[in-house]
């Protein structure tokens, strides 16, 4: 990944995303990653509240920026039986607008992940997002914003996230659910053509790429287009 970012024409942050260990951060730095998320979500406030900033002042060290997050989307990026679902069912916790304030001045961040209810993995249902919860951090935290369990929300859900402060979007889930749907259907199309027909590697490969071509090239779109500009 770092030989292909440092040879494209665009800027690419290379990221590690969920770290909760600081040697482990060590590790991609030392590699030349660019970004560190760190998660202490799942710790006491004041637990993560000292971890971030340990992490902050080695990310300053290796002129990286951080990415960290207060409140919880629930479920997590692992794969638990209770992944996706609801906010309810995750067991998700809005991030407080006051304490993320509180938690950007300590930590001296330089992106924060809240809680507004996404939830990590598949939706069994339609997502509600709380544009009231994300307009109040954006205003008190006054850092810029990042939606995680980013895929499998409406456009114009999107665009109003945008809008109220998010400028990074976690997006993955979903391109490989639709990527897994296009083989399964190039696999039925010829079985159904032809029965017992094979399905060759580099015809599942071809079509799985894509299709996550055309889903990363339409959200990159609707993130470009919902993009305002704001202090």
């Amino acid at each position: 990944m770092i030989a292909l970012a440092e040879r494209s024409s665009a800027l690419v942050c290379v990221h590690l995303d969920h770290c909760e260990d600081l040697s482990y951060a060590v590790r991609a730095l030392d590699m030349g990653f660019t970004g560190v998320m760190f998660d202490g979500s799942a710790l006491p406030y004041e637990t993560n509240v000292e971890r971030s900033c340990r992490m902050a002042s080695l990310c300053r060290d290796y002129q990286a920026g951080l990415e960290c997050e207060i409140g919880s989307m629930g479920s997590r990026e692992a794969g638990e039986k209770d992944e996706g679902g609801t906010v309810e069912e995750s067991g998700a916790v809005y991030t407080n607008p006051d304490q993320a304030a509180e938690f950007v001045k300590v930590t001296g961040l330089d992106i924060l992940a809240c809680s507004f209810g996404t939830v990590h993995g598949i939706y069994k249902g339609e997502p509600h997002l709380n544009f009231d919860v994300l307009s109040d951090i954006r205003a008190l935290a006054k850092v810029p914003l990042v939606m995680h369990g980013g895929s499998g929300v409406s456009d114009e859900d999107y665009a109003r996230a945008i809008d109220a402060g998010i400028r990074k979007i976690n997006y993955y889930t979903y391109g490989a659910k639709y990527a897994g749907e296009a083989v399964c259907a190039l696999a039925d199309r010829r079985r159904s053509a032809k029965p017992g027909a094979v399905v060759y590697w580099h015809d599942m490969t071809r079509t799985a790429y894509d299709t996550l071509r055309d889903t990363f090239e339409h959200v990159v779109t609707v993130f470009a287009n919902g993009a305002l500009p704001m202090a």
